[in-house]
């Protein structure tokens, strides 16, 4: 049935405002509170540094430190002095087996993630955003080694690797970094032409020229085309420019000075000194922690928080931060500190101020720190405030929390992310964990990896915790070898006492006699001390060493020794590819966990740039192999990439080892790469 013309709704004109009369302004939105929680800082403070305290005096974490501090000593060499009961120095050698299996399995996996790139990839969870899988792949991979430098993102990677090999787990923190500050520029230009007004000359150098017709640029300047240059009524020289860049919506200012110079070189040209507000960083990042600086409950096995679907998350974590004075009153200014009153900064400072100069080792993380640089030889100490100018360079303790708590008086936790000053005790940050961190489902933004886990454990067993046990039998049974061999080289002896010796130390050498009073077959004698087999030392040597190569999956073929006895004699392609392949079931054990922590570093970055990725990002390709004018992409707005994916890693990175695949791809290429697999059309080009 249809509806009657005149029962349609009639669009009515909007009424006009009579003549001299003022359109009502809608109101202004309201600014976004800075503090949108009910608590009491004083309360949370307590609350953090009680629960602190309270994990530092778990048994299982301080012997699991003194532990780790010990192996890590072992690896290192720092072997303490040996003596014996008259002070002459023992056997004390060190052998770096640890090394030599962490340096194999250290180097394997540094070859395999820095290049083999992407080597994670974003797969869609549904067909429709299967399309956007490439263009967000290319963008984390961007942003994991490109963006922050690649040397950069080398030794970050590197020291990832170490950790998850040497101490057994690897945290990383992702948080987003966004720095504006004030940069100064200067930029030489030629002299003003003669056939040019110098403001009209200055005009081009500053925002370029446009075609007539078209608009277009056809020279570049320093800021956009569509940028205002204002001249300063005060200084001629001076100018300020009104600019915006490209996909950013807020307008920023710069001031332009203008100075002549001359050289001999160049002759007469200008200088322009630009002071403008320019992005520095404005993305995802990924910070490596150390093990000490992460405080987590007994009994937890990840650093999420708990759910149903995790019941081995962790109610709370804690990590030990160091900030300077500088750095504390800029987060304050701009906001991110929200907490942080004046008050509260002052008493920051004195606390800073008190402890210059003042090495503070009391703490459980700084222990462990101080220890490693005395076992180094070196001693690190804050630096000194010797002036005013000194302060921002002292550095302050700080906790990073993530907890839950009560923050609107219902009765109901929620995700909290605070900042807490230690040693001042001042609570200055708390926010909602989603809202630092939005996403549909709460996260806390670490990255972790564990080498062997241990199961109901947070900390996992370590490639040095492995082969520790076999490393002190090789190691005390050849240091017992070699004193034995020692004594009975030079062996002690026995004078009359009776003798006139001088009371002095007898240092004889080869060739050399000493007088000595009547016979001195008599005076003095040297005990025939018997010749110790040595053959137990070497045979037990042998036995731990085979237990040690085992242990590590790690033998002769992996350092490149073909097998002796008469199994070589009938070793085959195949049972050589068998044998490597079996070789490198830990190796590729350990690469698919450690990828498996890379892989949540990208969906950490992927849960951000879908909420906080700048318009206009553009970025290359990786590995494209066309036009090189093809080989960058630009994502318009964070709408292109908003899609839920899943992140894993190319299922290539199973064969570890690079010698086994070359000759698997060998085997391969005999079969397919026939000419009748070429007329069948098995094979194309």
């Amino acid at each position: 049935m249809s509806v009657p013309p005149a029962l349609l709704p009639v669009a009515t004109a909007p009424t006009l405002p009579v003549s001299g009369a003022t359109l009502a302004r809608p109101p202004a939105f309201p600014r976004r509170p800075k503090r949108r929680l009910k608590i009491t800082p004083a309360v949370v403070v307590d609350s953090v540094l009680t629960c602190l305290d309270q994990i530092l005096q778990d048994r299982d974490r301080s012997k699991w430190m003194v532990d780790r501090l010990n192996r890590y000593a072992k690896y290192r060499g720092w072997n303490p002095d040996r003596a014996w009961p008259g002070g002459s120095p023992r056997s004390n050698v060190h052998l770096p087996i640890l090394q030599m299996a962490e340096l194999r399995a250290n180097a394997g996996l540094h070859n395999v993630v820095m290049t083999r790139r992407p080597g994670i990839v974003a797969e869609a969870t549904n067909r429709v955003n299967q399309p956007r899988e490439e263009k967000i792949t290319a963008l984390i991979d961007a942003q994991m080694f490109v963006e922050s430098g690649p040397a950069l993102a080398e030794r970050k990677f590197s020291d990832a690797i170490s950790a998850f090999f040497q101490d057994g787990n690897w945290v990383a923190f992702t948080p987003w970094i966004r720095l504006t500050e004030m940069v100064e520029t200067t930029h030489r230009r030629p002299r003003v032409p003669d056939a040019w007004l110098p403001e009209e000359y200055l005009r081009r150098l500053l925002v370029g020229a446009q075609d007539a017709t078209t608009g277009a640029g056809v020279h570049e300047g320093l800021f956009p085309p569509d940028a205002s240059v204002e001249p300063d009524p005060e200084r001629e020289n001076r100018y300020r420019v009104i600019y915006r860049r490209t996909g950013q919506e807020e307008e920023r200012t710069a001031e332009v000075e203008v100075f002549t110079e001359a050289d001999e070189a160049d002759g007469e040209h200008l200088v322009l000194e630009v002071r403008s507000t320019e992005t520095l960083f404005d993305g995802p990042t990924m910070e490596n922690l150390t093990i000490s600086q992460v405080f987590v409950p007994t009994r937890c096995t990840n650093l999420q928080p708990p759910a149903p679907w995790n019941p081995g998350g962790a109610p709370r974590v804690f990590v030990g931060l160091t900030y300077r004075v500088d750095e504390i009153r800029r987060l304050q200014r701009d906001g991110t500190f929200n907490w942080l009153t004046a008050k509260d900064l002052d008493t920051i400072i004195a606390g800073a101020k008190a402890a210059a100069g003042i090495p503070s080792p009391e703490k459980d993380d700084e222990q462990l720190e101080a220890q490693k640089d005395t076992l180094e030889g070196r001693m690190h100490e804050p630096p000194e405030a010797k002036y005013e100018e000194d302060l921002g360079h002292l550095p302050v303790k700080a906790l990073m929390c993530f907890d839950r708590w009560d923050v609107d008086g219902d009765g109901l936790s929620e995700d909290v992310y605070w900042i807490v000053f230690r040693d001042a005790k001042v609570l200055a940050e708390a926010r909602l964990l989603r809202e630092k961190w939005p996403a549909t489902r709460v996260y806390r933004p670490f990255a972790e990896a564990c080498a062997i886990p241990v199961p109901g454990r947070y900390y996992g067993i370590s490639l040095l915790e492995l082969g520790e046990a076999l490393y002190d039998l090789i190691k005390g049974t050849f240091d017992l070898s070699y004193d034995s061999a020692i004594v009975a080289t030079v062996p002690w002896f026995f004078y009359a006492s009776s003798a006139q010796f001088r009371a002095e130390t007898i240092n004889l050498a080869p060739g050399e006699g000493y007088p000595v009073p009547g016979d001195p077959r008599a005076t003095v004698w040297f005990p025939n001390l018997p010749q110790r087999d040595q053959t137990w030392a070497f045979n037990l040597i042998g036995l731990a060493l085979g237990f040690f190569d085992r242990l590590m999956s790690q033998g002769a073929i992996q350092s490149g020794q073909v097998p002796s006895g008469r199994a070589s004699a009938f070793r085959t392609f195949g049972t050589t590819l068998a044998l490597l392949n079996q070789a490198d079931v830990r190796a590729d054990q350990m690469l698919i966990r450690f990828f498996a922590g890379l892989a949540q570093v990208a969906q950490n970055f992927h849960r951000m740039n879908r909420k906080l990725l700048p318009p206009g990002k553009e970025l290359r390709l990786v590995g494209w192999d066309g036009p090189r004018e093809q080989a960058y992409a630009t994502i318009t707005s964070a709408a292109e990439i908003d899609a839920e994916m899943e992140f894993g890693f190319r299922p290539d990175f199973l064969q570890a080892n690079p010698d086994a695949l070359a000759a698997a791809i060998e085997s391969m290429l005999a079969v397919v790469g026939t000419p009748l697999a070429f007329q069948l059309g098995v094979t194309d080009p």
